[in-house]
Parts: C-alpha cells; structure tokens; sequence
C-alpha cells in the first residue's frame, strides 16, 4: 500500500473517531479553539461560557480557580462561567478551560496509558510555550499555550482509537527515526495528522501554520515573520517537553541535550539555555496546582515524578545512572532561630509522655518533595522581578505535597500593620477564616508561642483538653482542622508570617532531622521575598 493511500486511511478513521464523539474531549477542544481563535472584536463571551458550561466538572474547576486569590485578589464572588470570565478575564479562562479538558483526557478509567501520557505532554508543552512567550516577549503567552499544546492533537487521537498501531510505530523508532517509523505505519507523523484534522475543521491559518515541521536554522533572526516566532516557540517548547519526559534519561545526559537543543534555537531566542531551569520549573508548579490546587489525581504518576526530578536536577527514578544527591547546596542560613526547627509537639502546654527508648517514629513529610521544593524556590528567587506572589502560591504547593495535608493556610503580616492575615490558601476551607482570622505575635495561642519560640509546633489532636484553651477562637470550632503543622516565617529576627498545614482528624505529625535544614530555607525565602529583601 503506497504512503499515500495509507495516509488517506489513517485520516478517514480518525475524523470518524472524532465526529462519533470516540475521542471524548477532542471535539470539545476544537471548538475552544475556534473560539480563541477569533479576532477580539468578533470573541462571543457568550459563547465561550457556553462551552465551558459543557462539562460539569470543567466548569466547577474554572469556578473554584476564579475565587482564588491569585486570580481575584479582590475576593469577589464567582459562581458562573460568565462572572469567571468577567472577573479573572477571558483569556485566563479560554486557557484554563482548554487545560481541564486536555487534563480529563487523562482521567478516564480505561484509557491507555500513551493517551494520559500525551495529554499530559500538551499540557506540559503549553506551560512551557507560555514561560517562553512570557520571558522572550516576541509572541502573545496564551496564543502561544493553544500552538504548542495543539502539536500533540495528532497524537491524543492516534493513541484513544488506534493504540495497537501507535504501539508498532513506537517500537521501530529503535531501528528507525521517529517520523519514518510513523509514515511506515499510518503513512503520515502525529504532527502531520493533528494539522490535517485541524485543518479540516477550519481553523485560521495563524494555528495552522505552528503545526508545521520547523527547522530554526533555515529561519533568518534579521527576517523572522510573527508566524515563524509562534512557529519556533511552539516547536521549541515541544521538544524541551520530550526531552523532559524522555526514559531512560539522567540528569548529565538531559542538560547536555537541553543544552544542545537550545543551542538550534539560539540565533532567534536570546538566552534561551540559562532560561530552560526556569521554564522547567514553572512547569512543575502549573501541574502542582493542577494536582493540589483543584484537586486533580489523574494526571500520570510518571510524568508528575519525572518532572520533580528534572527540576531537583536528580536522575529519575529507573534511569540508568546511579542515583545522587541534590546539586543545590542545602547550607545554613543566617536566619535568627533561637532553637531547632521542629519543636516537641507542643511540649511546653502539655505533660511529656513516658517514653521507654521506641523505635524511632517514621517521618510524615516526603523529603523528595522538600528537596524539589527547595530548588524550585531557589530557581524562582533567583529570577530578577518574580513576584512575591509567586513565591507564596509555590510554597503552598509544596508544603501541602510534602505533609500531603489537604489545608495549607498562609498568614502573613501586611506592611504598617502590627497583626498577621491570610494572604494565601490551599483546599477548601482558607477563604472561610480569610476575612477575620488574625494572629498577633506574642498573643498566648499555638500561632503566638510558635511566633515566640521561633520553632515549628506540631499539634497533634487540637482537641485535646491541655491544648484547647490555647488555640484561637477562630480555629476553635473548625471541624476540618483537628492536627496540624506550624512553620514560623522569620526575617531580621522579626515573625512576618506563619504556614499551617492542617488535617481533618488527630493524627502523629513527625519530621525527621535531615528535614530540618530543608524546612528552614523554604520558610527563609518566603520570609526574605514577602520583606523585601
């Protein structure tokens, strides 16, 4: 069968698969695309809260986003897809709504998993589209998402409804390159199919044209047109994901690679290699608030884990390196504590426990994360311009992976003011204490003696009798807040904040001692961001 029939046969499957509706989202997205492809003045707000309102569990997510704080940071209330749209913007949740549906492809129950792992590379490949547009400022960020996140369309259909033929094609990329293999299988590559099935469907020649082969040294820097700029940063991004998700990939072996990739690119993205770290970072933390912020469990395990290695710059786990240890220097600081980090779960309101030499207790919170958290924070403070902002919603993330606790508060103490408020949250419960939960530093409270003593304070069971009295009338009666975890946030010796990770039952909170410097230079950039310094 010539190269061309059989193309012709792969296309015809495909675009039955997607008028039956076989590949479930996909039609979903097309019209998304649709929709933000259009020229501003013709874009239907309607129309767009119309299709988010499609899918119930979109539309509940892109509702919780909007009453956010860092999308709305005026607190107004966002109960429909329209006040979404008017209060966090329409490109936020065009964006945002194309990312769900690309993540629900990675929740159904049966699906293979190269699908889940396909969406999953879109999404990822659009977060980084959005930090390159952001940090080269050439094209539009969320223009640039749809671009990238569109390469791998073909893909997503390839692997819901022709898996087996995926699978072959797969297997000869070991004797043969990825696009041959793939012509010798459906007579054409994913990229080729996803732009033909497009294309079939209309979209403007502005997505089309990123859907393309690029070949950045055939480009001219001095003659670049915009088409050709959303055409490298889509095809750039691409391929960093690849490199990202890569098996069998080490640490040495992924930066050289990165770095030669970055390379072709160069002559038309300054600085391009000293800003992949970044890029790789924002990525994980766009899918820790996928996974954390909204609640979202599907995304696959590999690539969560694969991503906190690259960004920890460890050997993922399963490559054929030896494992080591963080490159980041995990030192001390020069922060003022006046005792160690962790503290005896609040040893100084309630009666010691006889003790008769246990073996010692199993640490609660994940190193791993602690570790990758530590780097990503380093990696964002070492950005000139990143906002505090940022800085806070990250170490939410990461404190909530890292004690795996469902409720992570952060309080801090806003400029000219002599009490701390919460600034930032996880879960479901923050915003309810936001508009009247105070802490003054030195009030005889858990929060007071965790500021005083400049220690963590692990609260076990806050509805034990000795610890009760202590724990602030507006935490009293939380009926989801039963153990919980106190971080003092210093800075010039002064307490500007504090992060509680909590949990709905009692429960033993342990960390470990070679936690202990880890915890402490999390909260010492929070700290250090939030003053200024």
């Amino acid at each position: 069968m010539s190269a061309t029939t059989l193309a012709q046969q792969t296309l015809q499957r495909a675009s039955s698969a997607l008028k039956s509706g076989h590949v479930s989202t996909m039609p979903e997205i097309v019209q998304l695309v649709h929709t933000l492809s259009r020229k501003s003045m013709d874009i239907s707000v309607y129309e767009l809260a119309e299709l988010v309102k499609k899918d119930a569990g979109v539309l509940a997510k892109v509702i919780m986003v909007a009453n956010g704080f860092g999308y709305n940071p005026n607190g107004i209330r966002v109960e429909s897809a329209m006040e979404a749209i008017q209060v966090i913007g329409f490109e936020r949740v065009r964006t945002l709504a194309m990312s769900l549906l690309l993540v629900e492809q990675t929740n159904r129950g049966r699906s293979p998993d190269e699908q889940r792992e396909a969406a999953a590379h879109a999404l990822c490949s659009g977060f980084i589209a959005q930090s390159v547009a952001e940090a080269q400022g050439t094209v539009p960020s969320e223009h640039a998402y749809v671009c990238a996140a569109l390469r791998h369309f073909g893909r997503i259909v390839m692997t819901s409804f022709m898996t087996e033929e995926y699978r072959r094609a797969r297997g000869l990329t070991d004797v043969l390159p990825e696009d041959t293999a793939f012509r010798e299988i459906f007579g054409l590559t994913p990229l080729e199919l996803g732009h033909e099935l497009l294309r079939a469907e209309q979209l403007p020649e502005e997505i089309l044209s990123a859907l393309r082969a690029c070949n950045p040294e055939s480009i001219a820097a001095s003659s670049v047109t915009p088409e050709q700029r959303m055409l490298v940063t889509a095809d750039f991004s691409t391929q960093l994901c690849e490199l990202l998700f890569k098996e069998g990939l080490d640490a040495a072996t992924f930066a050289e690679q990165a770095s030669t990739l970055a390379g072709r690119f160069a002559h038309l993205m300054p600085d391009i290699e000293t800003q992949i770290p970044a890029f790789v970072t924002n990525v994980e933390i766009q899918f820790s608030r996928l996974k954390h912020g909204l609640g979202i469990r599907s995304l696959p395990l590999k690539c969560v884990e694969r991503l906190k290695d690259r960004v920890a710059k460890r050997n993922p786990r399963g490559s054929m390196a030896t494992q080591t240890a963080p490159p980041f220097a995990v030192g001390k600081t020069n922060a003022p504590f006046s005792a160690p980090l962790t503290a005896p779960p609040f040893a100084s309101l309630a009666p010691p426990a006889v003790v008769t030499s246990p073996p010692p207790p199993k640490p609660t919170v994940s190193s791993d994360r602690l570790h990758a958290g530590l780097a990503q924070l380093i990696a964002l403070a070492s950005q000139p311009g990143t906002p505090a902002d940022v800085i806070n919603r990250s170490v939410i993330d990461i404190i909530g992976e890292a004690f795996a606790a469902p409720e992570v508060f952060l309080l801090l103490r806003p400029a000219g003011l002599g009490t701390l408020h919460i600034t930032h949250g996880l879960g479901q419960n923050w915003r309810s204490f936001q508009s009247f939960a105070t802490v003054t530093p030195g009030e005889r409270t858990t929060f007071g003696l965790c500021l005083s003593r400049r220690e963590n304070l692990l609260i076990h069971d806050a509805r034990d009798a000795s610890i009760g009295p202590y724990v602030p009338g507006w935490l009293r009666d939380a009926p989801h807040l039963q153990a919980y975890v106190l971080l003092p946030l210093i800075h010039a010796d002064k307490p500007t904040g504090v992060i509680l990770a909590g949990w709905a039952m009692k429960r033993k909170i342990v960390i470990a001692p070679d936690q202990v410097q880890l915890l402490r230079d999390l909260v010492v950039i929070v700290g250090k961001k939030h003053s200024g310094a």
